[in-house]
């Protein structure tokens, strides 16, 4: 399976056309949801929810992507923020070129309880930080996890309303309406104070 994503990934790259890179960052998810687990030290993040941002110059000028050059590396996290609060999100990075690419962890399984993106970022990220994964240690951990509920549905959360410039406007608009966000078991009951959208 690790060949099958590194080959996604691979086709992802030569890819120009933009409904076909959908389809192949939908693929990802889905690997990434069945056939994945991220662990870190002792702790196994299992993804329920993941949202794919690429950007890729001119082939997939995602406006949305962060484009921090951790973005640009393969399976390792990237923190969306210094400290850890209500904006913070954690995303699995699988680049393997001059291109960011990376999938948030929107919401996960951890210890039995779903966490929002904001919840995962203090249980992992001290253990992470601490070098262990300086040294190119993947997180990414083959562990298959087959489901026959997997839904592709639109990236939640984004804006593009605050936008002055009608060209970025209307790329906004453009790529909110991709289906970007991969959900597996939304037919199962979890534990979880919150409710899902």
């Amino acid at each position: 399976k690790m060949d099958e994503l590194k080959e996604l990934v691979e086709n992802l790259e030569k890819e120009n056309d933009e409904k076909k890179q959908e389809k192949i960052l939908q693929n990802i998810g889905k690997l990434l949801l069945t056939e994945y687990i991220i662990q870190v030290g002792d702790i196994k993040v299992y993804p329920l929810w993941v949202e794919a941002y690429y950007f890729n110059n001119k082939k997939f000028p995602d406006p949305f992507v962060y484009k921090d050059k951790k973005q640009k590396k393969k399976n390792i996290l990237y923190f969306h923020h210094k400290t850890d609060d209500q904006r913070n999100g954690v995303d699995i990075c699988l680049s393997k070129g001059n291109y960011y690419l990376s999938f948030l962890l929107k919401y996960t399984l951890v210890d039995d309880k779903v966490r929002k993106q904001s919840e995962l970022s203090p249980l992992i990220r001290g253990k992470y930080e601490d070098g262990k994964y300086e040294d190119g240690k993947s997180v990414l951990i083959q562990e298959s996890r087959p489901t026959d509920k997997i839904s592709f549905t639109t990236r939640i959360g984004l804006s593009e309303s605050n936008e002055t410039n009608t060209e970025k406007k209307a790329l906004k608009e453009k790529f909110k309406k991709y289906k970007l966000s991969v959900v597996r078991d939304f037919d199962k009951l979890f534990i979880t104070d919150f409710k899902f959208p």
